[in-house]
């Protein structure tokens, strides 16, 4: 159980020092606005997963991804600088569809609603 709770406090962490670094560091392009949705580590600390979502269509994630190449090494390294652990965490950064799916479902409900309230 211990294991579990020191997983989630580090996800915690690693996700505050990340939005910090993108707020203050390594600064994404002006057209580019990019949320860490959740961070997720191996048991044993050595991988983790940075779920992300971004702002805008399709041109936007591609460049999300770019960015997230470009500066894989220079984030680890500010990650590393901010977070005391023995081994620093391998990274991936995956993109998280999540907000559009709800964005859209909102929006389809929405519509039934004013479809419903013209009938």
């Amino acid at each position: 159980m211990k294991d579990f709770s020191r997983i989630d406090r580090l996800s915690s962490q690693i996700s505050r020092e990340l939005s910090g670094i993108f707020i203050n560091t390594i600064i994404p392009p002006a057209n580019l606005i990019i949320s860490i949705t959740e961070v997720e580590l191996s048991r044993d600390l050595r991988y983790g997963k940075i779920y992300y979502s971004v702002y805008g269509d399709e041109s936007s994630i591609n460049n999300a991804e770019r960015f997230f190449k470009d500066n894989y090494k220079l984030i680890r390294k500010e990650l590393a600088a901010r977070i005391r652990v023995k081994f620093m965490p391998e990274l991936k950064f995956v993109y998280d569809p999540s907000i559009e799916r709800e964005q859209r479902i909102s929006e389809l409900l929405d519509r039934i609603k004013k479809d419903e309230n013209q009938n």
